[in-house]
């Protein structure tokens, strides 16, 4: 086996303890090893009070199984038994069984000593000391213990053994049951290697005594592991710690008891708390002892913009954890993340979480959380929560909430006014928000809004340019050819009056094998922006290839994405948008979405009907067709240069841009009811757009009872 951690429970009682609660036959001790395997446990130890028997029991169970399986191997026997002797067999070499018990002592406290299998004879010498003849032992008090706890820690017979505090907050715990220097004394002792405490403020005055406290003060620290202390099967691995072993042995146990640091752990995730220290540095952070006052939390963190909230995790990352399972923990961070989105109305926030199990069966969570900054996030009550120096969160008061108004406008009135350094744009920026600025930052806040970074939902691949060859004819990278298996890039604006393909990426034929090689290869659909900010579509799922003849990005959908069963055509659709185009001038002062800075400000809309609309696909699709056919077309037309098919082609360009161009006026329509774009707000957009010279597709076409028609 290799040198990995292991979920191990160190304080399981059998029915050779009298205060057992579970199935008390001799099938009760298989129980006790399907519950283990069943929660992952790889070891326990059986500490009965005042016995070993229950471990004797289980190591005679597994002898005897062990032999009968070696020679029942050898002959045919029923199905039905061979199966249920090789579950058990299963079972012996999923969990190893170490020798303890839990010893009674005065003035009625409970020790754990733990031993190798040779211990036994120690074992049973001890409890005779004490004692515990054969006749009263597996009761925990039955009898007064004849000896106290700070002479049985002298006792030699446990050199070499692993003594452990269980409990120690408990009314049978050292921490609860001594007092004063008599107290002191026994945690001073470094012949206790552990303790187990389930109150976690107790604990830490613990740790603190021992550290610096002279009375207290041990040479060692001690190690705090967590332990079932299960009495009915159940119960097994419902608290545990981790263990770096090596080999699954006693002599492993007690290395890493030895160098705790590096061998014990609460968490699966060894690295866990050394990620939540740099998750803090992510200021601010609020720390939470409990769930319940996660949902306010998160409007605080929200409305500054940023931050990071710890639960069941305090400012020195003491981790006292909060007392809900892995599953109903997440259930509760979804439900507060959804009801959130909804009462906002709006996916613009980044919340994310890390949930970790603690060996205690506590949770603790790290949760990291992003917003744009540019609204205010509100709880269905109307209420606005903030950040707060002393309590982490707090409600604003009226105050407040006005000056976060103020400034928050201020600061969005400057973005929109303050992009670049430009003289000119920046001039330009001004003059457009002259002309009715409220009414715009209105519609661009609506937009925003309903919108989610173009990043949620595609991975970002920059390319760079490759030339093609020369023998490749130029004349084929005007158009491209009408079918192929090279995608390519070639510079092109958002916006072109005479264009032939506005959506279509274009494609053409190699056969160089070698060439092929150096191209990036194409799986799936994608998008591709055009060095200047034009986008296409490549409108595939057969393997084929893509290469940049200028600079390029390409979108590829992740699976978000997939699992929320988003429309590759409505996005290319949105990306080409009157709508969109608008909304990267006022917030770049800029359409060029190929620029990194301006592609990662991009959104999409998060509106239900955007996803599920069929019929601006529909429309996309009508496109990809008719561009299909025009490549069919014109393409034999290339080769020749005669006055005839030079103008037979000038005819096919036009009809074919009338026919494109109405399409996407529908698609304009369409788009503009989705996102609920009026009369009035839709004219405003298309003179902004027409001031900065960027083509309006619809311009011109005077049918629009026609197009309106065919939107519905």
């Amino acid at each position: 086996m290799d040198n990995e951690f292991y979920k191990v429970d160190l304080h399981v009682h059998t029915p050779a303890s009298k205060c057992y609660k579970g199935d008390k036959s001799e099938e009760g001790y298989w129980e006790i090893l399907r519950s283990a395997v069943k929660n992952g446990v790889r070891v326990i130890a059986i500490t009965d009070h005042n016995t070993i028997m229950g471990y004797e029991k289980l190591i005679e169970l597994k002898n005897q199984t062990l032999n009968e399986y070696e020679v029942v191997k050898k002959y045919d026997i029923p199905e039905q038994q061979k199966l249920a002797l090789e579950e058990k067999v299963n079972l012996l070499e999923q969990v190893y069984i170490i020798l303890g018990v839990e010893i009674t002592l005065n003035p009625g406290v409970h020790i754990i000593v733990l031993g190798d299998n040779d211990s036994q004879n120690d074992i049973k010498s001890l409890l005779d000391e004490v004692g515990y003849t054969i006749d009263n032992r597996g009761s925990d008090s039955d009898i007064e213990p004849n000896m106290d706890i700070k002479t049985f820690l002298g006792n030699s017979l446990l050199d070499g053994k692993i003594v452990i505090a269980p409990h120690v907050d408990s009314d049978k715990g050292i921490w609860s049951t001594l007092k004063g220097y008599y107290r002191a004394s026994i945690f001073k002792s470094n012949v206790i290697s552990a303790i187990t405490c389930n109150n976690i403020k107790q604990l830490e005055t613990i740790k603190e005594l021992t550290r610096n406290d002279a009375e207290y003060k041990r040479n060692k620290p001690f190690v705090c592991i967590n332990s079932s202390d299960a009495h009915i099967q159940s119960e097994i691995g419902d608290k545990y710690s981790y263990f770096k072993l090596t080999n699954f042995s006693f002599d492993d146990l007690k290395k890493a008891f030895d160098s705790p640091e590096d061998c014990i752990s609460d968490t699966e995730k060894q690295d866990f708390f050394e990620y939540v220290k740099k998750c803090a540095e992510y200021n601010p952070t609020i720390y939470l002892n409990e769930i319940n006052n996660l949902e306010a939390s998160c409007y605080a963190i929200l409305n500054n913009g940023y931050g990071c909230i710890l639960l069941g995790i305090n400012e020195k990352y003491q981790h006292s954890g909060i007392n809900l399972t892995y599953n109903d923990t997440e259930k509760k961070l979804k439900d507060i993340i959804n009801r959130i989105k909804i009462d906002n109305k709006s996916n613009n926030a980044k919340i994310k979480y890390e949930i970790e199990q603690l060996g205690s069966g506590k949770c603790v969570v790290v949760i990291i959380i992003e917003s744009d900054g540019s609204r205010l996030w509100i709880n269905d009550k109307d209420e606005l929560y903030i950040l707060n120096t002393k309590s982490g969160y707090k409600l604003a008061t009226i105050r407040e909430v006005a000056e976060i108004v103020r400034n928050r406008v201020i600061t969005e009135l400057q973005e929109f006014e303050e992009r670049n350094d430009d003289a000119v744009r920046d001039a330009m920026t001004k003059i457009r928000h002259v002309l009715s600025p409220v009414s715009k930052y209105a519609i661009y806040d609506k937009i925003n809004s309903q919108s989610i970074p173009i990043s949620y939902y595609f991975n970002i691949k920059p390319v760079s340019p490759k030339s093609h060859k020369e023998d490749y004819d130029t004349k084929e990278f005007i158009y491209g050819q009408d079918k192929g298996n090279v995608f390519y890039s070639t510079p092109s604006s958002p916006r072109l009056e005479d264009t032939y393909l506005r959506y279509s990426c274009p494609i053409y034929q190699n056969n160089d094998n070698e060439y092929l090689k150096e191209l990036i290869e194409i799986h799936s659909p994608q998008i591709v922006i055009d060095f200047g900010g034009g986008c296409h579509i490549i409108d595939s799922n057969e393997f084929s290839y893509f290469e940049a003849l200028s600079p390029a990005v390409l979108l590829k959908p992740n699976d978000q994405f997939f699992e929320d069963e988003i429309s590759l055509y409505n996005i290319i659709a949105w990306l080409k948008s009157d709508v969109f185009i608008w909304t990267c001038l006022q917030k770049n002062n800029d359409v060029n979405i190929y620029r990194p800075q301006i592609l990662l400000n991009c959104f999409i809309p998060s509106i239900n009907s955007f996803f599920t609309d069929t019929k601006i696909e529909n429309k996309v699709k009508d496109i990809l067709f008719l561009e299909h056919e025009f490549l069919r077309v014109v393409s034999p037309l290339m080769n020749l240069d005669d006055n005839e098919s030079f103008e037979k082609i000038k005819q096919l360009c036009s009809e074919h841009n009338e026919k494109v161009n109405k399409k996407t006026a529908e698609i304009e329509i369409l788009m503009n009811q989705v996102i609920d774009i009026n009369e009035e707000q839709n004219e405003m957009i298309r003179n902004d757009l027409l001031n900065e010279k960027i083509y309006i597709c619809n311009e011109g076409i005077n049918e629009k009872k026609e197009i309106e028609t065919a939107c519905l």
